[in-house]
This record gives structure tokens, C-alpha cells and sequence, in this order.
């Protein structure tokens, strides 16, 4: 089943609409209308924030706190008229109505709305019930509060309103569907039907900005259209003025400033009906900016105008210069026929210095373009106009003084002086001068006082007392340095002090020595005679040690006797045993057998010790002193190759005692060496 809901609001002033049901969207008229008249709020004072955020020269007021308590089509609804805002703020468009559509809201053809989920029974109602709850469920009795939310959170945008606005409603075509059997009926809006106003809404514009040559609307009954020659103004002006900023791009710091000036000029003339308060212009900020940059030969400026786009146009430029800056400067100005008046300039400041720009009168025959006072009296006072003006500063002839705002302005900024033509003041030291290197330091100039940053100190020279300084004689490998002269106060040398070339080495030869049985060699090498110094030095040979040989030996048994003789180095020659020694033939008696864990045989521990045979295990690594003094044994026998023994170990043991090693072993060597009689083990 199809119906059109006729929708009626009981809200405020509500006016029917009759007849028969449209067709098509265009043939769709409203059905009643709401009209609400605000608190009084003058909307057309916001446009000074509204030209200044245009312009840049602040920052942009859109607080959406409205927003923040919207959800679903309210929020849409809220969105679509924020758009509407901003476009007729910017003198995009003219008309200040827009319908709302189903589409508008995000609703499709497969939304359903089932009326069982909003507390109502579809059965039990009278067909004026359904339709009400079909509104109440889609419809919006409240609208007129989203409409205000958007003007409460766009004050600068609706300059334009005249706190005033209305909405209309439409009828509502919807279908009936049982989709969902647990829910029971619901219905949807047929796609055919989803561009279809449900909505139309309504800001009526302030006479200031409204479109006096339209028409009322035929059915709000009132003008819906702005004047956008006033409205674009704002923006036209910031979009010219963005072309001067991009055309100066590219330029030096100074042809930058020279442009400004020059496009300022080209731009507008002198207002002097203003001067005369015969204008019919709006004057103050901002509009004396965008009377400069609106292309309108028809809208003159003032002295504000000239030194207020200068400045626009400067702080919207970037420079190479870090501290380049521009301000506008009000106070009273006496030219050099003596004719004055109250009026605005402005100060540029750089790092090089402050100086003066009166874009006003720079074209009229007075050099007032980066000029700098050529006298100053800061504390004086003037009296222009019936008002009283402080500081006197000449420059190109004309007399400026500040008005007593600008009392707060610091003189190092007030001050029209080129720093470059002052010595500047020392306060902090950072980097001290030296006698050959400059230095640094925070300076100020000493006309204006203004803080000039980081500046040079010059570096001091050396002392004009000097010091002796005695010749350092050269060395083999060191320079040495010729006598000279010393500043007393840096110590560097400033007179002789000339580098002595290092002598270098003079070599001897160092010979070879060979090593002997018992003596060390050395390597060949080389020294310096000089100083002593080794440029190859001569290595330690170890000793070579004995080569023992022994003539002829028979080792006595427990049956035979024995012999040893003839034991010497084949080397060196040298005798140990020279001759025979005869002994006899071992008795059968006792074998003293150390123990195989023992490690040392301490001093005297075996002294008079009486014994065959005594076996000394490979475990022994030391024997100590007078170990064996006075021992009656016949045969001492070692079992390891080598053994740290002392030297009288065996002192006063029997004459007839032999020894038992294995051949060529350190131990064997050792005893050989002292006399011993050896056998081979």
C-alpha cells in the first residue's frame, strides 16, 4: 500500500499548503513552514572576523560544538548546512535555501523502518495514527534547533544573516512491507522517491546583505539571495593579494619590499573625502585592507590602508633575513611645509636595523621608503590635533611621534637606525679574543640599545714585551727549535723559534757472537753511536750445552763388576770422568723403592741413608739440598727425563756410588757434567 503522509509541525507558526499530490520532485511543494526570529544577535559585526580569517590574519572560529550533539540525519542535516554557510559566506553562491533530500540522509530503498521496534502497534492504529508515527519515526519536529546550532558554530560565516530562518516540510511517500513476520509491518521509502525533498531550510539574509534586486521567494515570502559583490569581497581581496605574495617570490629581500610598495600604490588612491568624513565607504579594520587588494577603482584608502597592507604583505612573505619583521606604527607626523596630522606608518625591522616605511607619502617627493632618522628625541612630547604625542624622530625632513599606545613598544623597535653605522656594546662575552683569533659576544647597538645577537670582537696582537726562548737542540729522531722570541701573553713564538731538522741515526754494526756449551751467543745487529739506540737489535743464543759422550762402560750387576771411562763432550773436549772407573759387582741387600706419589725429596731427608739400589720414581720433580749427604748407597736410579735438584743434593755420598738415567736426558747431562758416574739407562 502507497500513501502520502502529509506531515504537520505544531512548532511555532504553521502554515498549510493544499492541493493535489506532485507527480515529481519538481512538482513537490511543501506542506506548512516554521519561522523562528533569533535574539537579536547582529550577525553583520562577525564579518570583521570573517574578512580577517579570509585574509589570514587570524585564525579561523569554527567550534562545531553543535555538531558534537548530533547524530544520524541530524548530523547529515547539520553537515549539508555548514556547506550552505560557508559557500554563501564566500560569495560562492547567492542562494541562502537548501532542500534536504532522502538521499541526502543516507537513506535507501532497502532501509525499513518497522514499527513495532519505535513502541507502536501498526493493527491498532487509525490511519491518522500511522501516518503520525511514520513522522515521528522519519520526521523532525526540531529542526529549526539544527539550523541554529550551525549559525551558534559559524558566527564569522553567517556575517550575512539576519537572525532570522524558516523551514518547510514535505509529504512523506512511503510502502508498507511485512519483510520480517516477528516484527510485523514496516515500511520504506521507494527508490523513485529517495531524491525527493523532505525538507527545505531557510536563512533569511540581513538587509545589508541581501540581494536588492530579488525577488521574494514564493513561498517563504521573503529574499533568499545574497549580494555576492559584497559577499566575494573578503575573499576576492585575499585571492589578489595571494597573487602579489607568489608574483614577489623569487625576489631579494629588498626588491620584495620595493614590490609591496610599488602593487600598493597601483592599487588605490588616497581617500580624501575620508580624511574630510564625507566617505560613504565602511572604514577601520579590515576593510581598509580589502579596500587595497579588491581591483575596485571606486574604494579608496587612508593612511591605515596603505600601512596595514604593507604589513599584511609583508608577514605573509618569507625573507632570507631571519629577523625581518614589519609593524604598524600610529602617531601624529609634521611634513616639512608644516602642515600635519594624526596618522600611521611602518617600522621594518632587520638585523642590519630598523627603519622607516610612510607608503602614504614616499611617492610624494620625500624619501620615506627604508629611511632612517637622522635625529631623535625619544622623551620629548607634542602636542598635534589636541592630543599629545610622544618622541620626536626626523627623518627625510618629516617629524614623527608616537601616539601613547605605542608607548609600550620597546625603543630598540621604535628607534629608526641602522645598526651598521654604531660600534656596538659588549654584555656577555662568549668566545674571549685572543692575540691571533677573534672572538665573540652578545651585542647591543649603542644608539638604540637593541640586541644585535652574536658579535665579533676583534683579536687583541701579541704583547709588545717579548720573552727569550733558548735553542732546543735537534736529536737523532726529534726536531729541535733555533732561539727566538715569546709574546707574554698567548706563550706563542713570534720571533727565530725555526725548526732544527731531527740528525737521524748513525749506525755501527754489531757482530755476530757463537754460542757455547756453557756460554750465550748473540744474533748479528746494528746500533746508533749517537744515542745508543738499537735499530736492530742484537737476540740472546742459548747456550748449546754439553754433547756427553762416554768411551767405554760395563754397568756391575749382582754378578759382575763394572766400569766407566774416558766421559767427556764431544764439543768442547771437555773431561768428566778421565780415565777408568772400576766398581764391583752389586751385594744382595736392600732396594730402597720411593714411593710413586712422591714429588719432592726434601733437604736432608734421605742423608745417611744406607742402601743397594735406591729407585727415585718419574713422579719426583725436586730434590733438595744435602738430600743425600753421606749416603752409603751404590746405585741411584732416575726414571724421569729431567729434575729440578740441588746443586751439594748429593754431597759426600759414597766415592763407589753410580748413578742409573736415561741417556741424553737432563738429568743424565747434569750428573755427567759434576763427575758423576752415569750408566744409560
Amino acid at each position: 500500500m502507497k500513501k502520502w503522509l502529509m506531515l504537520l509541525a505544531a512548532v511555532l507558526t504553521v502554515v498549510l499548503m493544499t492541493g493535489a499530490l506532485a507527480e515529481t520532485a519538481e512538482q513537490a511543494k511543501p506542506a506548512g513552514t516554521v519561522t523562528q526570529t533569533g535574539d537579536g544577535t547582529d550577525y553583520s559585526a562577525y564579518h570583521t572576523g570573517y574578512a580577517k580569517r579570509a585574509l589570514g590574519l587570524t585564525s579561523a572560529y569554527t567550534s562545531r560544538d553543535g555538531l558534537a550533539q548530533l547524530s544520524g540525519y541530524d548530523r547529515a542535516v547539520y553537515l549539508k548546512l555548514e556547506a550552505l554557510m560557508e559557500a554563501v559566506a564566500a560569495g560562492t553562491q547567492s542562494d541562502t535555501q537548501l532542500e534536504i533530500t532522502y538521499a541526502d540522509l543516507g537513506i535507501t530503498a532497502d532501509d525499513v523502518w518497522y514499527f513495532s521496534d519505535y513502541g507502536f502497534d501498526w493493527d491498532t492504529m487509525s490511519e491518522d495514527e500511522q501516518d503520525a508515527a511514520v513522522y515521528s519515526i522519519l520526521g523532525r519536529d526540531d529542526l529549526v534547533e539544527v539550523m541554529w546550532l550551525v549559525a551558534y558554530d559559524h558566527p564569522y560565516d553567517c556575517y550575512w544573516f539576519g537572525d532570522r530562518l524558516s523551514y518547510a516540510w514535505y509529504g512523506v511517500p512511503y510502502s508498507t512491507t511485512e519483510e520480517d513476520p516477528e516484527k510485523g509491518v514496516g515500511f520504506c521509502i521507494p527508490s523513485g522517491y529517495l531524491d525527493w525533498p523532505l525538507w527545505i531550510c531557510a536563512y533569511v539574509p540581513s538587509t545589508t546583505y541581501a540581494d536588492s534586486s530579488a525577488e521574494a521567494d514564493a513561498f517563504f515570502k521573503v529574499v533568499l539571495k545574497t549580494d555576492t559583490t559584497m559577499t566575494s569581497r573578503a575573499t576576492t581581496a585575499a585571492a589578489n593579494a595571494r597573487e602579489i605574495l607568489t608574483a614577489a617570490q623569487g625576489k631579494s629581500d629588498m626588491a620584495k619590499l620595493e614590490y609591496f610598495d610599488a602593487r600598493i600604490h597601483a592599487l588605490s588612491d588616497y581617500n580624501y573625502d575620508a580624511a574630510s568624513g564625507q566617505s560613504p565607504q565602511k572604514e577601520g579594520d579590515p576593510w581598509q585592507i580589502i579596500y587595497v587588494f579588491d581591483n575596485d577603482p571606486d574604494t579608496k584608502v587612508v593612511c591605515e590602508g596603505y600601512s596595514k597592507a604593507f604589513q599584511y604583505l609583508v608577514q605573509h612573505s618569507t625573507f632570507t633575513d631571519p629577523e625581518l619583521e614589519c609593524y604598524c606604527a600610529s602617531g601624529y607626523v609634521t611634513f616639512p611645509s608644516g602642515n600635519g596630522g594624526a596618522h600611521m606608518w611602518n617600522i621594518v625591522v632587520k638585523s642590519d636595523g630598523n627603519y622607516l616605511v610612510d607608503v602614504t607619502n614616499d611617492e610624494n617627493g620625500l624619501d620615506l621608503f627604508m629611511a632612517v632618522s637622522t635625529e631623535e628625541n625619544p622623551d620629548v612630547t607634542v602636542n598635534g590635533g589636541g592630543s599629545t604625542y610622544y618622541g620626536k624622530y626626523t627623518v627625510a625632513g618629516c617629524v614623527y611621534s608616537y601616539s601613547s599606545t605605542m608607548q609600550l613598544i620597546p625603543l630598540s623597535v621604535k628607534m629608526y637606525c641602522r645598526h651598521a653605522d654604531w660600534e656596538p656594546d659588549v654584555e656577555d662575552v662568549i668566545t674571549p679574543a685572543s692575540c691571533v683569533e677573534e672572538g665573540s659576544a652578545n651585542g647591543v647597538c649603542s644608539h638604540c640599545t637593541k640586541a644585535l645577537g652574536v658579535v665579533v670582537l676583534e683579536k687583541t696582537g701579541h704583547s709588545e714585551e717579548l720573552d727569550d726562548v733558548p735553542e732546543v737542540p735537534a736529536t737523532c729522531t726529534t726536531a729541535g727549535t733555533a732561539a727566538g722570541k715569546r709574546c707574554q701573553v698567548c706563550g706563542e713564538i713570534v720571533e727565530g723559534g725555526e725548526e732544527i731538522p731531527a740528525l737521524g741515526h748513525n749506525i755501527v754494526n754489531d757482530d755476530y757472537v757463537a754460542p757455547t756449551c756453557t756460554e750465550t751467543g748473540l744474533t748479528a745487529g746494528s746500533h746508533c753511536s749517537r744515542c745508543d739506540d738499537a735499530t736492530v737489535a742484537q737476540e740472546t743464543i742459548a747456550a748449546l750445552g754439553h754433547d756427553i759422550q762416554i768411551g767405554t762402560s760395563m754397568r756391575p750387576t749382582v754378578s759382575s763388576s763394572g766400569y766407566i771411562e774416558d766421559v767427556r763432550c764431544k764439543r768442547c773436549g771437555t773431561y768428566f770422568v778421565e780415565g777408568r772407573r772400576n766398581f764391583t759387582a752389586l751385594p744382595n741387600g736392600n732396594t730402597l723403592k720411593l714411593p710413586a706419589s712422591l714429588t719432592k725429596i726434601e733437604a736432608n731427608a734421605l742423608a745417611g741413608v744406607q742402601a743397594t739400589i735406591c729407585e727415585i720414581p718419574a713422579s719426583v720433580v725436586s730434590i733438595g739440598s744435602k738430600a743425600f749427604s753421606g749416603s752409603k748407597v751404590l746405585s741411584i736410579r732416575f726414571s724421569s727425563e729431567e729434575c729440578e735438584i740441588a746443586e751439594d743434593a748429593f754431597e759426600g755420598i759414597d766415592e763407589n756410588t753410580w748413578f742409573l738415567a736415561p741417556k741424553g736426558s737432563k738429568i743424565y747431562e747434569w750428573l755427567c757434567v759434576r763427575g758423576y758416574s752415569v750408566f744409560v739407562k
